[in-house]
Order: C-alpha cells, then sequence, then structure tokens
C-alpha cells in the first residue's frame, strides 16, 4: 500500500528524502504539489529550485528562487550559507533582480 500525502509538509518531507536518493523528477513533482497546498512556504521553492539546479533547468530554478525573495527578502542572505551541491549558484544569482544587496 501507498501513502499519499496530502499535507505541505510531508511532501517536503518525502521530496527530500527522493532528492537525496537521486530521484530528482520524483522530488520536483512532491514539491510542486506541497506549492499547490502552501504556496507561501519559501523552503519548498528553494527546494524545488535547488533539484532544478540539478537537472541543469536553470530558468526554473532561478524563477523558483526570484519567488522565494518575493515571499521573503531575506532568501538570498539565507542561501549565502547553502552548502556546496546548490549547483551554479553564483551564475544564478546574477538574475536576481538588481535592488536585492549581495551577502556576505
Amino acid at each position: 500500500m501507498r501513502l499519499r500525502p496530502v499535507d505541505a509538509r510531508a511532501l517536503r518531507t518525502r521530496g527530500a528524502v527522493k532528492e537525496v536518493l537521486g530521484d530528482k523528477d520524483g522530488a520536483a513533482a512532491d514539491y510542486t504539489e506541497a506549492i499547490r497546498l502552501d504556496p507561501n512556504d519559501v523552503r519548498l521553492y528553494l527546494a524545488r529550485g535547488t533539484v532544478f539546479a540539478q537537472q541543469g533547468k536553470l530558468e526554473e530554478s532561478l524563477r523558483d528562487r526570484n519567488r522565494a525573495v518575493e515571499l521573503d527578502r531575506r532568501t538570498p542572505k539565507l542561501m549565502s550559507n547553502a552548502p556546496p551541491h546548490t549547483t551554479r549558484w553564483e551564475s544564478m544569482r546574477k538574475g536576481w533582480p538588481t535592488a536585492l544587496p549581495r551577502s556576505r
């Protein structure tokens, strides 16, 4: 029997597990469903953006990261401490609104 989480937190957790196990498509799908259920959770956009970056989907990743910034202006500061697996972060940061201060 398969459990089908119906709350954003459970989907975020399952997405994170799928991401670690290498199921990037499954992780992105779980994060997308979680965003549908809780469209104001910055963490969901950052998580999905990270998966998109790992998949080479830089436009989608940048769109999610920009949405995270729209929801919480502290996001660039939070992401400056991101782990190395957030590939191509510096090049993607260039696409952020220029009004945002560069962290560090």
